[in-house]
């Protein structure tokens, strides 16, 4: 089931605005999140990016680590 998770004083979201490195990757490129809260979003978000700009990524998660590589 979902585990729900409330923010406290030491427990922040991270911020709105990420300055993501999608648009500076050449192909064979790889860029490694360790951070589980951008992780979800950097997910989704290079492969929006992808689909816009007529570029593929790869990613994975290794050992708790998002790993995103850029295909073409």
């Amino acid at each position: 089931m979902w585990e729900i998770k409330k923010l406290s004083e030491h427990n922040f979201a991270p911020p709105k605005k990420v300055n993501w490195p999608w648009s500076r990757m050449e192909p064979g490129d790889l860029v490694t999140i360790e951070d589980q809260g951008l992780a979800g979003r950097a997910q989704v978000i290079c492969h929006v990016y992808g689909r816009q700009n007529n570029r593929k990524f790869k990613t994975k998660t290794i050992d708790g680590v998002l790993h995103v590589w850029r295909i073409s």
